[in-house]
């Protein structure tokens, strides 16, 4: 379920308590309390958040993370970043690293873009994702690794933000872009994640283990399904699960995943009385009406809406 919060704020108490709901660690110093006021908006599903608020004001603020993983873009006149004893590039989005102190200042009006996971949640999830049980989540770097990543960072929030306004409650929906957000957010900065899904371990897993995998597939295509969670229905490693869709269907586990709920999707449009391509392609976790359309058309050799009209 997602949470909604648009809030408007003046005066450093009110200000500062809007902050520390979301960001237990973050103190805001040298503040004007005469000329501070907040507009925030963020969605928050279970152990993340997406920000985008606007300041007004001249600001200091300290963040010192152990509980969270904070990556954030501030735009502002005169902004400075340093994390982890190291100046940042100001114009880039940056990372909190566990345990060390982030400083930002800025002066007059800001936006401030950010992403907020629960660290030992992401940290689950980076382990499903690169398949690899005993994955450690470090950020030794707060800076991007070139600009053109930040950039991508900035596309994914912007991306999110627009996703989580447009649409519905829809459980798959929700899994599908905080899966998103973090791995836009592990692989646009330096963390040991990246390093991790280069890695392969060798296995040759039975075809029955396969065979239970794309089962449980076929039947929760409809609900949030993670790497994690076929994994445990085959009774194999999530890595041993990506070499042996590789090996045998020459797909990985999302591919096959997305296929079924193509075939969901189309059934749906075929069969359904009152068709809505959007809404169809929202109850099968697509979000982007393109992306769908194109996925479509490769499966079928039309556009789905062809498919509506026939019926």
């Amino acid at each position: 379920m997602v949470e909604q919060l648009q809030v408007r704020a003046q005066g450093v108490d009110a200000v500062a308590a809007v902050w520390h709901r979301f960001a237990p660690s973050a103190r805001l110093h040298r503040m004007d309390p005469d000329d501070f006021s907040l507009e925030w908006s963020s969605f928050s599903m279970p152990d993340f958040t997406v920000v985008s608020c606007e300041l007004t004001a001249e600001v200091q603020c300290t963040i010192e993370e152990h509980e969270q993983l904070l990556a954030c873009r501030v735009s502002a006149r005169g902004a400075s970043v340093s994390s982890a004893g190291r100046t940042v590039d100001a114009s880039l989005p940056w990372l909190s690293a566990a345990g060390a102190t982030a400083t930002a200042r800025w002066s007059g009006k800001s936006r401030v873009h950010a992403f907020l996971f629960d660290r030992a949640a992401a940290e689950r999830q980076a382990r499903a994702m690169t398949g690899d049980d005993r994955f450690v989540l470090r950020t030794p770097d707060p800076a991007p690794v070139s600009a053109e990543a930040g950039r991508r960072w900035e596309s994914s929030h912007r991306y999110l933000n627009t996703s989580l306004t447009a649409y519905g409650e829809s459980e798959i929906l929700d899994h599908e872009l905080r899966r998103h957000a973090l791995w836009s957010t592990l692989t646009t900065f330096h963390t040991s994640f990246l390093e991790a899904v280069q890695h392969t371990h060798q296995s040759r897993p039975a075809p029955a283990a396969l065979r239970r995998a794309t089962a449980f597939i076929d039947d929760h295509a409809h609900e949030p399904i993670s790497l994690a969670a076929v994994a445990e229905a085959a009774g194999m490693s999530p890595r041993g699960l990506q070499l042996a869709f590789r090996r045998e269907l020459d797909l990985t586990p999302r591919e096959y995943l997305r296929q079924v709920r193509l075939a969901g999707a189309h059934k749906d449009l075929q069969n359904d009385p009152t068709p809505g391509v959007g809404r169809i392609a929202l109850r099968w976790g697509f979000t982007n009406p393109s992306r769908f359309a194109a996925y479509y058309r490769a499966a079928y050799g039309v556009y789905p809406h062809a498919t509506a009209r026939s019926t």
